[in-house]
């Protein structure tokens, strides 16, 4: 949907964004350079991430509308109303697309061919009158042949084919099909499954010894319902009722991602290489509260022990049950914090370049603690993003990232800031603006930092941003 307004003085104004699709006198008095035109590429092979932004010209909202990463994760916005003055991105909601629903992308897109389209696109000449209306211009980003690459659908530099546009318009069916229809993988005969992974529902006990008793401190149901102990001073009265248990419904991301979480843990896998400790062998004699982890596989119930007695467990497999176990603390915590911003896992911090400098992904850390970090003072001989290196965070340094933000609230400090007004004189250098994503109560937000051209950045953000790059860059070592 494109939204429209009029201007008063009939005068184009970018905001958000400096669109390459304005006139290069239209982005705050920059000097643009050489930029190259929308979509003219060669056409080649086509792969995620893939991302379908609106940017609004006259102040109108610019927000990220579809986002499909590498690994499958899809994430939507709802669109603004009608007239909506709004200048943040919307919240975005995700879940994991199934494999039919992958697939049924990479086929499209190579369908679609939107460089072999782009080449037969007309430059409009500078200086050609353009229509006084303020547009919502609709761009795909993806990656050809390993670039990324944007086409926009109603820009103002170039003429397209009735065959791009139309093109276009398959493009955002589809991912609007995606978002409102779901397709699930097809469920395999069990004659094909031969390597059943774990499932819903889970439990978690801590079950005592000496006559303790059975404490529940976790319980997930398929359906999302959640039952957790609150208190972890309750007392535990062997045969009696539990008490400090509360219970909330999963959000669909919470839920996706639990569930997501438990079958990439792959336990059973893991316990195949625990030992079994022999009976007659020496015990300890402290009376322990052992912590079990029950789950699905297949159509049987299996439980996980954390400490146990019968078994010398792999490092491996336990720390794939703590990694659970910290994983279902978050999702009481949350619920612990309602009223409050509670800060989590992902986070993203992008490099936006004006004028031709690189745009690229400095630091991504998702919720699992997979971190991925650019390497910009590399030598390479290509041109393009900088190359990334990869690892996974430990429990210890997952959990230091999210008090620094909890610390920090960088989302209220930067509310806080001052708005540059549109009309304001701004320097004509070309800067790499650096853009957060920042999860918030579940929820993802966009933040502007270092280098923006609308905000006065305070000594407070300034000081959070600094926190958060030093933490950052120590893990990235």
């Amino acid at each position: 949907m494109v939204l429209t307004q009029k201007l008063k003085s009939g005068i184009l104004i970018a905001s958000t964004f400096c669109l390459v699709s304005l006139p290069l006198t239209a982005c705050n008095g920059l000097s643009l350079g050489q930029i190259g035109q929308i979509g003219q590429t060669d056409s080649g092979i086509y792969g995620l991430p893939l991302k379908l932004i609106h940017e609004g010209e006259c102040q109108m909202p610019s927000y990220t509308r579809y986002e499909v990463k590498a690994d499958g994760t899809f994430s939507f916005a709802e669109v603004p109303a009608p007239g909506s003055m709004e200048t943040t991105q919307p919240p975005l909601q995700s879940r994991m697309l199934s494999n039919t629903e992958q697939n049924k992308l990479k086929t499209l897109l190579k369908k679609l061919d939107l460089a072999q389209l782009a080449k037969a696109d007309k430059v409009v000449p500078e200086g050609s009158p353009q229509t006084a209306d303020c547009r919502t211009i609709e761009v795909a980003e993806l990656l050809v042949n390993g670039k990324a690459t944007r086409f926009d659908s109603n820009g103002r530099k170039l003429i397209h084919t009735q065959a791009y546009s139309a093109a276009m318009k398959e493009l955002r069916e589809f991912l609007d099909a995606l978002k409102n229809n779901p397709t699930p993988d097809p469920s395999p005969s069990p004659s094909v499954q031969p390597n059943l992974s774990e499932a819903l529902p889970l439990k978690v006990t801590g079950n005592g010894e000496c006559d303790m008793g059975e404490q529940l401190l976790y319980e997930v149901l398929p359906a999302g319902l959640f039952r957790f102990q609150a208190d972890p001073n309750a007392s535990v009265t062997p045969g009696g009722p539990q008490t400090g248990l509360q219970t909330r419904q999963l959000t669909s991301q919470e839920l996706s991602e639990l569930t997501n979480l438990v079958a990439e843990l792959k336990l059973e896998k893991l316990r195949a290489e625990s030992k079994p400790v022999p009976e007659d062998a020496p015990q300890t004699l402290e009376c322990r509260t052992i912590k079990n982890f029950s789950l699905r596989v297949g159509n049987e119930t299996k439980t996980y022990d954390l400490n146990g007695r019968k078994f010398v467990h792999t490092e491996a497999y336990r720390n794939a049950l703590i990694k659970l176990d910290t994983h279902l603390k978050t999702l009481a915590d949350r619920h612990q914090n309602v009223g409050k911003k509670l800060y989590t896992l992902p986070l993203k911090v992008n490099v936006e370049g004006e004028c031709g400098l690189e745009s690229f992904t400095r630091y991504d850390l998702k919720a699992n603690g997979s971190f991925t970090w650019a390497l910009e003072n590399a030598q390479t001989l290509v041109a393009g993003p900088p190359p990334v290196q990869s690892r996974t965070l430990s429990n210890g340094e997952i959990e230091s990232v999210q008090k620094l933000l909890n610390s920090t609230a960088l989302q209220g400090l930067f509310l806080q800031l001052e708005a540059i007004p549109a009309d304001a004189p701004q320097t004509k250098e070309c800067r790499s603006i650096e853009k957060l994503e920042v999860t918030v109560n579940g929820q993802n937000y966009l933040l502007e930092g270092r280098g923006t051209r609308k905000y006065r950045i305070s000594e407070a953000y300034s000081k959070a941003l600094g926190e958060l790059q030093s933490l950052l860059e120590r893990l990235a070592k």
